[in-house]
């Protein structure tokens, strides 16, 4: 399929990623962690013939500060990782963990059978499986003959 050259969409590409270096710094201007910066857990999905898993990655973050609702056939995950401020004599040289509110949304498709969804946190992973409505099996039809 041939597509039609945009130079501007690589402007606002190049946009977003000059301007994301500046947002991202994980320093504020007194040397502590920036609470208002936000992170987003990076997310492997997988499939077979009966469920589809999510793998969420989200390490040092308790099991309570996790919510995961299903509502309107939206899968969302909600949690926070916080900044644990120590009051140490300790110098800081580089912080590159993030911390904050995150919120991933997933609609999830008509085959899920929402009602059986279940999770498991191990290691600072967060697995989520969910189950694969059983297809219809072809039922036979007897024709009467009279």
């Amino acid at each position: 399929m041939l597509q039609k050259w945009n130079p501007f969409v690589e402007f606002e590409k190049l946009y977003n990623d000059v301007n994301g270096v500046f947002r991202s710094s994980p320093l504020s201007k007194k040397g502590e962690a920036d609470p208002s910066e936000t992170f987003v857990p990076a997310v492997d999905i997988y499939e077979d013939d009966d469920k589809t898993e999510l793998h969420i990655e989200v390490p040092g973050i308790q099991k309570d500060a996790i919510d995961v609702k299903v509502d309107n056939g939206v899968l969302t995950i909600k949690g926070e990782r916080k900044f644990d401020k120590e009051e140490k004599k300790d110098k800081y040289f580089r912080l590159e963990r993030s911390f904050g509110m995150f919120e991933r949304s997933f609609t999830l498709p008509d085959y899920v059978d929402a009602e059986k969804i279940e999770g498991k946190y191990d290691s600072g992973v967060l697995v989520l499986s969910l189950p694969k409505v059983p297809k219809a099996k072809p039922k036979k039809i007897d024709i009467k003959v009279s």
